[in-house]
């Protein structure tokens, strides 16, 4: 704190000086006059200066001079070095000698420029070393096309294949056969990539050569045809019948088919129905030459003179979205002209307008046929015929207002029987009908019964030169009949092929056993998927024992059901060959509440099926089993009734 004080004083004392008027320099700090005149010095350089400089230069620009001179020398060098290295390293990577290069490495491949979709495929690789240095832990890796599958299961997808070569001297080569299915669209290109990978002594790395094999699909596996008509009256029906064939030698799996139908196309029904939509049909598998058919029906509509495309395409299913193709093979359109008829038709069969039409075998089939003027102009001497052909009953023709001809199966109305059709007006239209039968089924004579109905309506008209002309249009229909599936249920407990035991009458808390006899026959058609049921009261007990040794019989103990899946049925079973029949035995023990009652045994049983000839699916059912067991011949009345 002194010190502080103390210079404080003696700053003070100082201002305190400078400021006094007396104060005055000392002398000894007044420099002196040098007697040197400031202009006579230059402030640049003369000429002879510079070459004084240069020819005779100081130490210091000697030293300056020599470090620049050998840092000149040091870049020089470097870059030099650079540009050596540069080069040695070029040599290594591409040059000959015994340095690796992978355009040594020569990938060839022997086989066919083409192969069939679906059959098998071989070639083989040959991997050769041109190095003065061996490949080692060398791999071939082949990658196929999407759809590719293996020929010794064509269940499994084949993307890729890897084959350890091992190593590959210099000069050496490694042959390697590979097989594939391979599969696509006619006359596609697929490409099957080849890599060889490997490594060279003293290095970790992985090198690699690569080859593509480009081979032509010169036949598809698979082949299908499209039958419809060309041109259509828009508004009406149109079926289109898609027939797809295996050309494969080899079972072709999971394979699809898929439709893209046109703008002002309704879709109807299919015969096969849809497994997604309205337009993916899964086929399955498809043996070699096999055969399978699509029938599709729907609306088409549209103006005068516009065309529609429908395309279809088929080929395997994809895994990974099970309504998409993963690999194609076939694919094809079908042109339809949409047309406006002068006179337009409709056949309408029990109410039904589609193309194809089908109804139990026996039944009457009502047919009504529509007709209208679409000229602006009348129409005269109009006439309709519609001609009968197939498995019909000439004497169930039932005309009206018509005229049936039984020596050419046609009907016909005209002006003779109908003055209507003597002109007919713009605009008008008007309905005329007719019935039959089909042919009575015997046993043996009829099989797949089918009737064809063609009609055609014709008038003549006035051209716009006033000259008579005459106009046509005509239609068609298909009437198939289902066949008939008769199941004949019965009960016995004296007879059949299963020992029972128990009173008859049943006694109350006693138990009776008794035997269940179906009998299946069928009449016209081959049927499949044909499964009957039936379910037991709860006071009923399954005994297990039955005579289907040779058929499949089931019993759910969960809901009471029985049932036999029967599986498919000849034409004719129970009439020219004998009948399909299965037995089982269940027990019966009465309550007190049951005495004098007629209890049910067995409830209805129901029939399912389908048609193998139109399509159709077929469901019957039959009624109650009871105690009144009159079927047996050891029967007697009054041995249905509950005693006590």
């Amino acid at each position: 704190m002194e010190n502080e004080n103390e210079e404080k004083s003696k700053i003070e004392e100082l201002k305190k000086h400078l400021d006094s008027r007396s104060f005055s320099q000392p002398d000894e700090n007044i420099r002196r006059p040098t007697g040197i005149n400031v202009n006579d010095i230059r402030d640049d350089w003369s000429e002879e200066d510079k070459k004084n400089l240069v020819e005779n230069p100081t130490l210091e620009n000697q030293m300056a001079k020599k470090q620049r001179n050998f840092l000149k020398k040091f870049l020089v060098g470097s870059v030099a070095f650079f540009i050596l290295a540069l080069a040695i390293a070029s040599f290594v990577l591409f040059g000959g000698g015994n340095i690796i290069s992978s355009d040594n490495v020569e990938v060839s491949v022997s086989g066919p420029v083409s192969v069939s979709g679906g059959e098998r495929l071989s070639l083989d690789i040959i991997v050769f070393n041109d190095n003065n240095t061996a490949l080692e832990l060398a791999d071939l890796i082949v990658e196929y096309p999407d759809g590719t599958r293996s020929p010794n299961n064509l269940s499994l997808e084949l993307p890729r294949e890897r084959f350890p070569l091992g190593n590959i001297g210099s000069g050496d080569k490694f042959e390697q056969e590979i097989n594939a299915v391979l599969f696509g669209e006619e006359g596609s290109k697929e490409k099957i990539k080849l890599t060889v990978e490997y490594r060279v002594s003293g290095s970790n790395a992985i090198f690699f050569k690569e080859k593509e094999y480009e081979i032509e699909i010169s036949s598809s596996p698979v082949s299908f045809s499209i039958e419809s008509l060309t041109e259509v009256n828009s508004g009406k029906e149109i079926s289109l019948d898609v027939t797809l064939k295996s050309n494969s030698n080899n079972l072709i799996e999971d394979l699809m088919f898929i439709a893209e139908y046109p703008f002002g196309f309704t879709f109807k029904e299919s015969v096969p129905r849809t497994s997604y939509e309205q337009n993916i049909w899964k086929i399955g598998d498809l043996s070699p030459g096999e055969e399978k058919k699509i029938e599709i029906t729907g609306v088409l509509e549209g103006q005068d003179n516009e065309e529609r495309i429908f395309r279809f395409f088929s080929g395997l299913q994809s895994e990974d979205d099970e309504q998409e193709l993963k690999t194609a093979f076939v694919s094809s359109t079908q042109l339809i002209f949409i047309k406006k008829p002068f006179l337009s038709l409709d056949i309408v069969v029990d109410g039904s307008t589609s193309n194809n039409y089908s109804t139990p075998v026996g039944e009457i089939v009502n047919v009504d046929i529509l007709w209208k003027n679409n000229l602006p102009t009348s129409i005269a001497n109009v006439e309709i015929e519609a001609k009968i052909v197939g498995d019909v009953d000439e004497n169930s023709v039932f005309v009206r207002g018509g005229f049936f001809d039984s020596l050419s199966d046609i009907v016909v109305w005209n002006q003779e029987r109908s003055p209507f059709f003597e002109s007919v007006n713009p605009g008008d239209n008007g309905t005329v009908n007719f019935r039959f039968n089909s042919m009575e089924f015997t046993g043996a004579s009829l099989r797949n019964p089918e009737v064809s109905l063609n009609v055609s309506v014709r008038g003549r008209r006035l051209s716009e030169s006033n000259v008579s002309e005459e106009v046509i249009s005509s239609s068609k229909k298909s009437i198939r009949f289902d066949t008939n599936l008769s199941l004949a249920p019965r009960i016995v407990h004296f007879s059949g092929p299963i020992l029972n035991s128990g009173p008859i009458p049943p006694k109350a808390e006693v138990e009776t056993t008794y035997t269940v006899i179906w009998t299946l026959s069928n009449s016209v058609n081959n049927a499949s998927d044909i499964v009957i049921s039936a379910k037991l009261p709860s006071y009923i007990r399954w005994t297990a024992n039955t005579s289907a040794s040779e058929e499949t019989l089931n019993y759910n103990s969960v809901n009471r059901e029985v049932s036999w899946d029967v599986g498919a049925i000849a034409s004719g079973s129970g009439f020219s060959s004998s009948a399909r029949e299965v037995a089982f035995q269940i027990g019966f023990t009465p309550s007190l509440s049951q005495v004098n009652n007629v209890p049910i045994l067995v409830n209805k049983s129901k029939v399912t099926a389908k048609d193998d000839f139109t399509g159709a699916l077929l469901e019957s059912t039959k009624g109650e089993l009871t105690t009144r067991i009159s079927t047996d011949p050891s029967f007697k009345t009054g041995g249905e009734r509950v005693i006590d």
